[in-house]
């Protein structure tokens, strides 16, 4: 096995998947954890997490969210208490510094517009 050259790789394990299913996975995975590490090194930005339809996203972003902030609880220790995972509208926030990530369905390109993030920040 290989050694990890990050921290994302030392949370999803350095892996050789044998079928594309499992490449896609890991990689939507890494993509993830990594976005939030981003947030977490950022305190000014935010980001929009978009799927094809908003119906699915709780049992699907939502969920693969929480476990992410979970496996980065090793790497940042506050990050589970920091991160509030709200179900109406969906999305998570960042009680120390304001940030917060919104899940929004591409159905819906009326509620993407209307997104403004609080006062000072950004959406990277």
């Amino acid at each position: 096995m290989q050694r990890p050259t990050s921290t994302v790789q030392s949370i999803l394990g350095v892996f050789s998947p044998s079928d594309n299913a499992s490449i896609l996975r890991n990689a939507w995975l890494f993509s993830f954890v990594e976005s939030v590490e981003k947030l977490e090194n950022n305190p000014n930005m935010c980001a929009i997490l978009i799927r094809k339809v908003a119906n699915s996203l709780k049992d699907s972003v939502y969920s693969q969210m929480q476990w992410g902030i979970d496996k980065l609880s090793e790497t940042y220790p506050t990050i589970k208490k920091d991160w509030q995972a709200l179900k109406s509208p969906l999305e998570f926030h960042n009680k120390r510094t304001n940030q917060k990530i919104y899940l929004r369905g591409a159905d819906d390109p009326g509620k993407i517009k209307s997104i403004k993030p609080p006062p000072g920040m950004y959406i990277g």
